[in-house]
């Protein structure tokens, strides 16, 4: 009987992911972003390298996805501040494009480095903050299907990003992470969405947004954290069409 309990379950979440697909379809573009963290140390073709070049151990994803289109940088721990000055660059960023922050959410798990807090006049402080406009979706304890988004990038870049190539240093490493970023936005075709990259979901669905919304280059976040415990966080240029 356990046999047939556990195909009826297969076949019930199955069920339940292509209907949550068919949601999703119908969503804005920048309706919502699901971000969330890596460990990098238990990749074994990556991490002999960094530990020789001092590169990260852990890396912040963020994903839209309407478009799937791919935002992330990289930190040597996890903390607030770089949870903090992530979202804080990427807001900045799509303000300059053009999109909407105010109807934008962004969705993570519960980690302390997204959590936040409020100072002593009730602000909040931390990842909520940085988010300035945007609303900030916690999901439910233990309910990592709802990261289903961002937990395949995970898987994604794993296979074919750290364990595929070679690094010379931590200037090389940023440049191979951004020509891997150009190609899973611009040229990479998703399956899930009629084997269609990011960029063209979204020209597709805004043709007026700039191709610099694609353009965002991934950081080490450790480089804006202050002796404070916050960030500085320089004005990046704006979009043009």
């Amino acid at each position: 009987m356990a046999p047939a309990r556990s195909a009826q379950k297969t076949a019930a979440q199955i069920s339940a992911q292509t209907s949550l697909a068919h949601i999703k379809a119908t969503w804005r573009v920048f309706q919502q972003i699901s971000a969330d963290t890596k460990d990098l140390d238990d990749i074994p073709h990556y991490w002999p390298q960094a530990q020789a070049f001092d590169l990260p151990a852990v890396e912040y994803t963020a994903r839209e996805v309407r478009s799937g289109l791919l935002f992330w940088a990289f930190a040597q721990r996890r903390s607030a501040a770089a949870s903090s000055v992530f979202a804080a660059r990427i807001q900045q960023h799509l303000d300059r494009c053009g999109i909407s922050l105010r109807d934008l959410v962004w969705q993570t798990d519960n980690g302390s480095e997204f959590i936040g807090g409020h100072d002593r006049r009730g602000h909040p402080t931390g990842f909520p903050a940085a988010l300035g406009d945007s609303q900030h979706l916690r999901i439910p304890p233990a309910a990592h299907t709802f990261q289903s988004d961002v937990e395949t990038v995970h898987r994604l870049v794993e296979d074919e990003f750290f364990d595929l190539e070679s690094f010379a240093g931590r200037s090389d490493f940023l440049a191979k992470a951004f020509t891997y970023q150009l190609y899973f936005n611009l040229v990479r075709p998703n399956s899930h969405k009629q084997n269609l990259s990011p960029w063209q979901i979204v020209e597709q669905l805004q043709p007026r947004w700039p191709l610099q919304l694609c353009l965002l280059p991934p950081v080490f976040l450790d480089y804006y954290l202050n002796d404070s415990g916050g960030y500085d966080l320089p004005r990046l240029p704006y979009c043009r069409g």
